[in-house]
């Protein structure tokens, strides 16, 4: 179905009497945040929020099986548009809750927002495994998962900034190789069982998923020194240019970047391409995404999160577009290299998300909120695509539309996410953004 980081947040400085500054400038200046950016508590909650995202976001990552079991088998009388709504509503919900868990979060809740999250995915799946109409499966897979994974996902990928400063990219980038690992064992997991059936498909995948979440929670832990007395007015981020001119990047990137994630294995095996080597793209895809969560992140805290992302988007972009080559069963090749490409680059696209709102934020204690607002509008971004994507391809599956539709997109993100770094750079005093 997700992302995702120089990354830094500046640190609070203290108070001055001068009389221009803000009310919300005086009442960030009253902390100062202390980053390990290293030790035993640090790494461990990296290694939880690993465990995290391979739950949290690995099996949404795999909904392209979902996709093709239900469209061919499951609910054969449901259009790809249709079933994509439970996808698109399931990812929706993981991101629009986050203005909510944004805000608990910066108050210091990160372990009832976890373990509350974690209880209702679990039960949504073992719920899904037990579903055979398609409302069933809408409300427990779409609603009841996406509401714990929006419990899970912010506090997740917002805990590690408490913790790094210098190695915040190289840290998010380990730990959301969790969601390409996840990505690979769900896809293996659930391709194999369907045949068997689909209900213990789903109830493994559900054991899977709970054993993960039980170590994340016992091992994460928040780095936070102080908690701020007020929550800032969230309307006031939307004065910040570059932080509005990323916002749209990353919404935009929301509407275009799972295409190839639920539609890949359909395309190739409708275009007649060995039904075998088709239920392994997604595990292709998500295998290449673990080195496109970590290389480029580590090249992110040399040369910048924002430089790295524009980079990216234009190249998946032009990846996406190369699916045009997907015509017949012939395709093989160009199906794995599709699936291999776009899982390096939207692997890190997706995971420096978890960066790029702390590189727009005027101060650590306003990161779990600034990313609650991205993810809100990200989340209703994300509800839209896989349906449109859908509805341009039609009954007659006209995949040129909405191929071209994705590729221009991605595109349009690094032109936004370009005017964002360039206005962080001049605040900054660096090119290194």
């Amino acid at each position: 179905m997700a992302a995702l980081p120089n990354t830094a947040v500046p640190v609070a400085e203290h108070a001055t009497t001068e009389p221009s500054q803000t009310a919300l400038e005086k009442n960030a200046a009253d902390f100062e945040h202390i980053y390990s950016d290293g030790g035993s508590r640090a790494w461990f909650t990296v290694f939880g929020a690993w465990l995290s995202t391979f739950a949290v976001f690995g099996l949404p990552a795999t909904y392209g099986v979902f996709e093709t079991y239900y469209v061919t088998t499951y609910l054969p009388e449901r259009s790809s548009s249709e079933v994509a709504w439970i996808g698109s509503v399931q990812i929706c919900l993981m991101f629009v809750m986050g203005l909510v868990v944004g805000r608990a979060f910066d108050r210091g809740h990160f372990h009832a927002l976890m373990i509350s999250g974690s209880l209702l995915y679990v039960f949504g799946l073992f719920m899904l495994s037990l579903s055979s109409k398609y409302y069933q499966i809408f409300l427990s897979q779409g609603v009841a998962c996406g509401l714990g994974l929006g419990l899970c996902f912010l506090p997740t990928a917002a805990v590690l900034a408490q913790h790094f400063k210098r190695k915040r990219a190289l840290a998010v980038g380990i730990a959301y190789t969790g969601s390409s690992v996840g990505g690979i064992v769900f896809t293996i997991v659930l391709n194999k069982l369907f045949s068997h059936s689909f209900g213990l498909a789903v109830r493994v995948t559900a054991a899977i998923v709970g054993a993960a979440l039980l170590v994340a929670n016992l091992v994460m832990r928040t780095g936070a020194r102080s908690i701020p007395r007020k929550s800032p007015n969230p309307m006031r981020f939307f004065l910040d240019r570059d932080y509005s001119l990323g916002l749209t990047a990353l919404c935009l990137q929301s509407l275009a970047i799972y295409f190839p994630v639920f539609y890949i294995q359909l395309d190739a095996e409708r275009h007649g391409v060995d039904k075998n080597l088709a239920s392994y793209t997604l595990t292709i895809y998500n295998a290449a995404s673990v080195p496109g969560r970590i290389l480029p992140n580590i090249l992110a805290d040399r040369f910048g999160v924002l430089n790295v992302t524009v980079c990216f988007s234009v190249l998946s972009g032009v990846i996406v577009l190369g699916m045009l080559g997907i015509k017949n069963s012939n395709a093989r090749a160009v199906t794995i290299t599709i699936s291999a490409l776009y899982g390096f680059t939207s692997g890190t696209l997706l995971a420096m998300v978890g960066a790029i709102i702390p590189a727009l934020s005027r101060s650590v204690h306003e990161v779990g909120l600034r990313t609650g607002v991205a993810f809100l509008c990200m989340g209703l971004f994300n509800l839209l695509g896989g349906p449109l994507q859908g509805w341009l391809l039609g009954p007659n599956y006209e995949w040129w539309r909405a191929i071209t539709f994705s590729s221009v997109l991605l595109i349009a993100t690094a032109a936004f996410m370009a005017g964002a770094r360039r206005d962080v750079a001049r605040r900054q005093g660096s090119p290194r953004v």
